[in-house]
């Protein structure tokens, strides 16, 4: 066993500590120095990338600056580049570039370094060039463009010239000239082949001279012909026919005018006979002006025999239309018979024919406008209509005496009219773009200066001819009447003036046509609620329809007037149910063509604003009045009781046996007038 050695604790000391001498070695510090070398240039690369970034942005930023420039420098639209044209876009090339470099200049300024501006520098060497080359090429054509309007001016004026002074032939041929200059400087512009130059050359100058033929034509086609003949080597072939077939025809228009003139004189007189023959058939009296100069047009020509007949069967004319119109027909009758018996030549039957015609166009006039007629045929001063003048009523009264001085020689052929036809259309143009109401305060005005009924129903019917209602709703506006559309228990009846009616009839009759003027105001427009046609056409049927038995063109004048009225009175009390209001409709018959009234059995309808009671009273007296005057035997009058009433006219009736006319002993149908005025 091994021994372990012990130690005496008195042997043991505490030795001092000495410190470690490292002789001829140097501390080790490779790999510290190694990690901040490699630390600073990791730090140099960061910050040559940020700087990088930073110049790359800036670069960016300037760039940009540079586009929007240009963007703006080629496309705005007030005075970019693109805007100019011809010649306004000479030298925008040099003055774009030069804009250009003061742009690209002042942003260069932002630069901050050498390696920003020659980055900067190669985008605006590029940019330049490619500016440069859009704004040359853009330049280029409108320099083109501008120097073929140029030359396009001068070939115009020169032509337009050359027409012009067509007389000159100095003047023609400097414009000439000019013109194959700036031919020849186009052609060498545009580089054109001398085949191609010389064919342009060849189309100006033929229109060119054309146009100078032409101009020559119509003063002298003669001269035109002897210069068509210089210019045919410088025409092309087209022109050459187009403008040589023109002249010669202008030529043998002369040609053949002269032959005319020479081998018929009296053309022209003959002429002047069928103007004659025409205003002798028309009845209008020529002036001594006008038989003066067609006497210088005859004399001396075959025709000068003719024209002395003519003369005396103006003469006849004249006289026979001056007599009453029976006695005119009687003349024509007469001498009709005589030409029949007796034999005549075919002048005499001419001449008669002529008569005829005139007579037919004189009571033409005196029916439709007899004021014309009094005017040119009766050589009568007619004082024009002012509606707005304070003389109308005395314009008007002396019209209608007019008018009933001719009737009086003349007859019932001469209408009670008293106004001239384009007066009439005037007038009816007025009240197409007035109001209702306006419209009965101008029938108002009318009816107080004519002062006449029969005038003033004349007047309407040249006014409206083609509107029966406006028609209507002027003789209702000048009736100057009332009457009691409903009766009431607890409150006054309701009482409604002619005038009234006449307002609220053409209020509907708006509504129901409007006039160009009201579409155009509105457009569509929003349509009234009015009923169905066919439920109205039902109601009024029930209680009208008995009343025009056998008279359909008269129900459907009443028919139309009650529906005015009725679409008018629900617009004014705002009644937009769409359904047929009886009442309202009972009313509207009523107020448009009077009451219906049963009388002995039969339905009639009583004058505008006579009650049923007392028209059924009138009516009774007129009739057993109108039979005794008649000299009917007592059997017939006192079979007054079973004979009803149909209306022909308000306030007239033909009188009825059953569905028969009731004859008088004068062999015409019987008639009663039960208006305040037959007594």
């Amino acid at each position: 066993m091994a021994r372990v050695p012990t130690f005496d604790t008195a042997q043991v000391q505490q030795q001092p500590t000495r410190a470690t001498e490292l002789r001829g070695v140097a501390p080790d510090n490779s790999g510290i120095e190694q990690g901040l070398r490699s630390f600073q240039r990791g730090a140099e690369i960061l910050v040559a990338k940020e700087r990088e970034k930073a110049d790359t942005a800036l670069l960016m930023d300037a760039d940009n600056q540079l586009t929007q420039w240009q963007q703006k420098a080629m496309y705005d639209e007030n005075g970019g580049v693109y805007t100019r044209k011809g010649k306004n876009a000479l030298d925008v090339t040099n003055q774009t570039l030069e804009q250009f470099d003061q742009t690209q200049a002042e942003i260069a300024k932002n630069l901050t370094n050498d390696a920003q501006r020659a980055r900067y520098a190669q985008i605006v060497s590029s940019r330049r060039n490619s500016l440069s080359n859009d704004l040359n090429r853009y330049e280029y054509n409108e320099r083109q463009n501008y120097y073929g309007e140029v030359e396009k001016g001068q070939l115009e004026t020169s032509m337009q010239g050359a027409a012009l002074d067509y007389q000159d032939p100095a003047k023609v041929q400097a414009y000439r000239a000019k013109a194959d200059a700036v031919l020849a400087s186009r052609a060498e512009r545009l580089g054109l082949s001398p085949e191609a130059a010389e064919a342009e050359k060849l189309k100006f100058n033929s229109s060119l001279n054309s146009d100078v033929l032409q101009r020559h034509a119509n003063d002298d086609p003669y001269t035109a012909q002897k210069l068509l003949k210089q210019y045919e080597g410088s025409m092309t072939a087209d022109d050459l026919v187009r403008v040589g077939g023109m002249i010669e025809n202008k030529v043998d228009r002369l040609q053949q005018k002269a032959e005319m003139a020479q081998l018929r004189a009296e053309a022209r007189a003959e002429r002047t006979l069928g103007k004659i023959s025409a205003q002798i058939s028309s009845g209008i009296p020529a002036t001594d002006e006008m038989w003066k100069q067609w006497g210088s047009q005859v004399r001396g020509t075959p025709a000068q025999a003719e024209f002395n007949e003519l003369v005396k069967q103006e003469v006849d004319t004249q006289k026979i239309l001056r007599l009453p119109i029976d006695q005119q027909i009687a003349a024509i009758n007469a001498k009709t018979a005589k030409l029949q018996t007796e034999g005549g030549t075919i002048a005499d039957a001419t001449n008669l024919n002529r008569l005829s015609r005139a007579v037919d166009a004189s009571a033409k006039m005196m029916t439709e406008s007899p004021i014309d007629y009094y005017q040119q045929r009766l050589g009568g001063d007619v004082a024009p209509v002012d509606l707005n003048s304070p003389d109308l009523g005395a314009v008007l009264t002396d019209r209608v005496s007019a008018i009933q001085g001719m009737q009086q020689k003349f007859g019932t052929t001469v209408a009670m009219k008293p106004l001239l036809p384009q007066e009439a259309k005037q007038i009816s143009a007025q009240l197409a773009e007035m109001s209702p109401e306006q419209q009965s305060q101008l029938f108002a005005t009318l009816h107080s200066a004519i002062g006449d009924d029969k005038a003033y129903s004349g007047a309407m019917q040249q006014i409206a001819p083609d509107s029966p209602i406006r028609a209507l709703t002027g003789l209702l506006a000048g009736k100057q009447r009332s009457m009691v559309t409903n009766t009431n228990w607890f409150k006054p009846d309701d009482v409604v003036t002619s005038g009234d009616v006449a307002k609220t009839m053409a209020l509907g009759e708006s509504i129901l046509n409007k006039s160009k003027t009201e579409k155009g105001a509105d457009g569509k427009g929003a349509s009234f609620p009015l009923p169905k046609q066919a439920d109205f056409q039902l109601q009024l049927n029930k209680q009208l329809g008995n009343v025009f038995a056998g008279q359909p063109q008269s129900y459907q004048l009443a028919a139309q007037a009650v529906k005015s009225y009725y679409t008018g009175a629900a617009a004014e009390r705002g009644n937009v149910s769409g359904e047929v209001d009886s009442g309202l409709l009972r009313e509207a018959i009523k107020a448009s063509v009077g009451e219906v009234v049963d009388f002995n059995g039969g339905k009639t309808l009583a004058p505008w604003g006579m009650p049923g009671h007392t028209f059924r009273d009138i009516a009774s007296q007129r009739l057993v009045g109108t039979m005794k005057a008649q000299g009917m035997s007592d059997a017939d009058i006192a079979t007054a009781d079973a004979l009803t009433l149909r209306q022909y006219k308000d306030g007239i009736y033909y009188v009825m046996q059953g569905q028969q006319f009731k004859y008088g002993t004068d062999g015409k149908p019987l008639m009663v007038n039960v208006n305040e005025d037959a007594q």
